[in-house]
């Protein structure tokens, strides 16, 4: 008999293949464009944590981000925020946003696994994590804005 084991509707191989693309099942991708400086925009598809579970795990455990990805955080209300890279695998740029959507402060190349707190300056509504190198790939800098529906414009 030929048998292959299936997790919650899911093979094994295919299992596999979402955990190496760095995709999570049942994520919905939504789309972010940064209206730089240097360029007109730059797009990118993002998973939404908008709960605090969400926000807890963030990116952990992944062993990497699909090119033009990301994830957004939405705090609900501006406040302070402290990011760290525990259990996070994969070096991270992170873009802190107030609730216009303008970014107001940007760590690059965060180190995996660090527990160093990456502090805003200030109030945000958001913190947008991309791959590494993002930041200077796409000249995004402090007063960039980001449009997302979670932004009040």
């Amino acid at each position: 008999m030929n048998y292959q084991p299936v997790i919650r509707g899911i093979s094994l191989c295919g299992l596999f293949l979402l955990i190496m693309s760095g995709a999570v099942p049942g994520a919905e991708q939504q789309t972010l464009r940064i209206h730089t400086s240097a360029s007109a925009y730059v797009d990118f598809n993002v998973e939404l944590a908008d709960t605090d579970e969400k926000r807890r795990r963030g990116l952990m455990f992944r062993e990497r981000l699909p090119r033009m990805s990301g994830m957004l955080f939405d705090y609900g209300r501006p406040r302070r925020v402290a990011i760290w890279m525990k259990n996070t695998n994969i070096s991270l740029d992170i873009l802190f946003i107030n609730g216009d959507g303008r970014i107001v402060s940007i760590h690059e190349r965060a180190l995996p696994g660090s527990l160093e707190h990456m502090l805003s300056k200030g109030r945000v509504l958001a913190v947008l994590e991309l791959n590494a190198g993002t930041v200077d790939e796409f000249s995004i800098s402090v007063g960039d804005v980001v449009e997302h529906r979670i932004f009040s414009r």
